[in-house]
């Protein structure tokens, strides 16, 4: 669904963009909205990372996709997933702006830059450890 919003968000954009000189501040306000709708799904999917990381460990992947227990996961263990949430993004735009500093002086530098992304990973590891799931109970058949 948030693909289609931001698909004609853009295409409006565009159109806005290319008709006439007026019609800019509407395409730059189009803009915005976008920009907006995805760094709000960025900085949920942060939060949500050490919940999905830890559920499709321990309860198993159909279990982990659920949003309904992702969310109640996230909530009941606040702490560690900021904390996930916080490191995996300062490491991100730290790993985006080297790449895009020395992506001017040799090319496709970011690809050996991102070798350092499982670092990253390494350093989240310690707070995953001490993330609680509490499995559904299971149905006892009668």
């Amino acid at each position: 669904m948030l693909f289609l919003v931001v698909g004609f968000l853009a295409f409006f954009t565009l159109v806005f963009a290319t008709s006439s000189r007026t019609h800019v501040v509407i395409a730059i306000g189009f803009a915005l909205v976008i920009f907006l709708f995805v760094l709000a799904w960025w900085l949920i999917s942060l939060y949500l990372l050490a919940a999905v990381l830890v559920a499709s460990d321990r309860l198993g992947i159909a279990k982990a996709v659920d949003p309904t227990r992702l969310f109640a996961l996230a909530r009941a263990n606040h702490d560690i997933s900021l904390h996930v949430a916080l490191v995996y993004a300062a490491a991100s735009i730290a790993i985006v702006a080297i790449s895009v500093a020395t992506s001017f002086i040799v090319p496709f530098s970011s690809l050996v830059i991102s070798l350092g992304l499982p670092a990253v990973y390494a350093m989240v590891v310690p707070s995953l450890a001490a993330f609680g799931v509490e499995p559904a109970p299971s149905l006892q058949p009668t």
